[in-house]
């Protein structure tokens, strides 16, 4: 495994093997010519705040920006997968271009505290804790997303959250976190693989949007069990829409 040392010159590397830049002192990373490398390759670059990465890569490795709390930029908008714990505790990333990723693999974001945005509209299944303990959010597009897993959005402060297509819960999706609205539109059922789903702080507070298939009576599941409950919460408020997102009484 070649190592590398602080001050060589990675722009013209195209291969970095797993582990080669752990821990070290490392305050910037020019890799513009990568097209290769391997896991845990930058863990714990406390020190490591830009990082340009090479448009031929696609995807980033298994923790391989793990605990670079200090990380704050780095190009990701050509970018579709991220394999688990990639940027696990990187508490410094604002705001990084998703647009792009159909794939994240478990705790890939989670801890990123400083993230402010979540876009991901080609990720269609959201793995266990991949974004929680993220701090506050403040705009998100989750239009793609069919399946959320455990804890997934867990220790989260949101504004709203809306979910056009999604249609199954994994457990605790939302675990103490906070939210003003949440919108599960879909006209198909929605399943819940655990009684304890939407298990969140505060869901009084919150108003529900629900297609009007999950009306008390109607043919969506779960169905409600009265006029401000559904899924085991007592809301602020439910909403009804039809298939056009449009409000009905």
């Amino acid at each position: 495994m070649e190592l590398y040392a602080i001050g060589d010159d990675l722009s013209k590397v195209e291969s970095i093997g797993s582990n080669a830049m752990y821990a070290t002192a490392l305050q910037s990373a020019n890799l513009e010519s990568l097209l290769t490398f391997g896991a845990n390759a930058f863990q714990s670059c406390k020190a490591l705040t830009h990082v340009t990465l090479s448009e031929q890569l696609s995807e980033i490795p298994r923790e391989a920006f793990r605990d670079c709390t200090s990380l704050s930029e780095i190009n990701l908008g050509h970018i579709t997968s991220v394999d688990y714990q990639g940027f696990y505790d990187c508490a410094s990333l604002s705001m990084p271009d998703l647009s792009n990723i159909v794939s994240l693999e478990s705790n890939a974001f989670r801890g990123c505290s400083s993230i402010g945005k979540i876009r991901v509209p080609k990720l269609q299944i959201m793995k266990s804790s991949v974004f929680s303990n993220c701090g506050t959010v403040t705009e998100t597009d989750f239009s793609a997303v069919k399946e959320i897993e455990q804890s997934a959005l867990a220790y989260t402060t949101f504004d709203a959250l809306d979910f056009p297509n999604c249609t199954k819960l994994g457990s605790t999706i939302l675990l103490s976190s906070t939210l003003n609205s949440l919108r599960f539109t879909t006209n198909q059922n929605i399943t819940l693989t655990s009684t304890n789903a939407l298990v969140f702080d505060h869901p009084e507070s919150t108003i529900l949007y629900l297609h009007e298939s999950k009306r008390p009576g109607g043919n969506g599941s779960p169905l409600a069990t009265g006029p401000n409950v559904w899924a085991g919460n007592t809301w602020k408020e439910i909403h009804y829409v039809n298939d056009n997102g449009e409000e009905v009484k």
